[in-house]
């Protein structure tokens, strides 16, 4: 059996999975888990696609009109 294995709460919703699991194992978390607002989690997952899929015909139209979008909203925050 794991040693870092998720505990059960005895008290927990089983209509609910995540209320299932003990907060002590919130404590396991580094903080690279944990959501930050300032992150553009979007952009890090088109950018990861991207790099996987790189070359591909459609994934570069794709990006291209990514890019294209971008730029638009971009100017259009300026003005």
């Amino acid at each position: 059996m794991l040693n870092n294995s998720a505990k059960i709460d005895e008290n927990s919703n089983p209509n609910n999975p995540a209320s299932t699991l003990d907060d002590d194992n919130l404590e396991d978390l580094s903080p690279t888990l944990i959501y930050d607002p300032n992150i553009d989690y979007e952009r890090l997952v088109c950018d990861s696609i991207y790099e996987e899929l790189k070359g591909d015909p459609y994934i570069e139209e794709m990006m291209k009109i990514i890019r294209q979008q971008e730029d638009y909203e971009e100017d259009y925050e300026e003005s």
